[in-house]
């Protein structure tokens, strides 16, 4: 007699096979865990280490546009700078009252003629020849006198009119040679005459001409002396025997003569530093300033001590 407990254990002894074989199956896909072994400290040590241009990749490849703009932006940056350092200069110069006149110089006339000036029909600019009559002066105790013309030559200042007392000592007018072309003379002190020397360049602002409209007249060193001013020659460059004096009181003075350049396409003959420059020339005996150029350093040599 078969027990009813009987026959559902037989039914799960004939099943157990099935199931046994899944088991398998699945146990056959599972990886087989074996125990992991200790690594050596050479074996950590080749597998940590790392190449040192793969980290620079990584570096570069982390690395925005906005970075990378940023770079060529400070590298442009710094080599404007040097291009600066190397073109911009540091410009070196002297600085001389200059008188615009024939190399010669302005002759005085009518210093001996003091008196009253009763006729005198010149102006700024004639011109004259030599024994022409410039003026008449009604001397006391002598009468009239005729102040005579010594040299041919241009009218470059008058310091007298008819009806006017001029004292004996005081130059009536101030004769340029004709046969001469006007050029800079400049007055330098022994401390600048030093750092100059011939063909240097320099530029002549004319007290008469205003500089911001016309420029200044180019110009560069022709001649210097070499042997100090003597008073009559600084009264024939300044035209007035007292500011000659005047101006020696403070030490010897040098000549140096500053020949204009010249250009043909301007009203004047003459190159300035602003466009064609003033419709007119100089006139002869304006007083003006030169700037020398004496020096030229770039200021990356001047960084450098050179």
């Amino acid at each position: 007699m078969t027990m009813p407990g009987d026959a559902d254990a037989g039914r799960s002894r004939r099943g157990r096979p099935g199931l046994d074989a899944i088991d398998e199956l699945i146990a056959a896909d599972q990886p087989s865990e074996t125990p992991a072994r200790p690594q050596s400290f050479e074996e950590r040590a080749l597998v940590e280490a790392s190449n040192p241009l793969e980290q620079l990749d990584l570096v570069f490849k982390r690395s925005t546009g906005q970075i990378w703009f940023g770079v060529i932006g400070l590298a442009a940056l710094v080599l404007g700078l040097v291009i600066w350092g190397v073109v911009a200069q540091r410009t070196v110069t002297v600085t001389a009252p200059v008188v615009f006149s024939p190399e010669s110089g302005l002759f005085p006339v009518g210093e001996l003629a003091g008196g009253l000036v009763v006729q005198m029909d010149l102006s700024e600019g004639d011109r004259v020849s030599a024994g022409d009559t410039m003026a008449v002066v009604a001397v006391a105790e002598v009468g009239q006198a005729e102040v005579l013309a010594p040299i041919d030559g241009v009218v470059a200042a008058i310091d007298t009119a008819e009806g006017r007392v001029n004292l004996q000592g005081n130059a009536m007018f101030l004769l340029a040679p004709i046969d001469e072309e006007p050029v800079g003379l400049a007055v330098v002190s022994a401390a600048d005459l030093t750092s100059l020397e011939v063909g240097q360049e320099a530029t002549v602002v004319i007290g008469s001409i205003n500089p911001q409209t016309f420029g200044s007249l180019r110009a560069q060193v022709r001649d210097i002396s070499a042997v100090p001013l003597s008073r009559a020659r600084l009264s024939d460059i300044l035209g007035d025997p007292a500011q000659a004096a005047a101006a020696l009181q403070g030490g010897p003075l040098y000549e140096v003569v500053l020949e204009p350049r010249t250009d043909p396409s301007t009203p004047t003959g003459f190159a300035w530093t602003v466009g064609e420059g003033p419709p007119s020339p100089p006139p002869l005996g304006a007083l003006g300033s030169a700037e020398i150029v004496v020096d030229r350093t770039s200021l990356a040599a001047q960084a450098i001590g050179r």
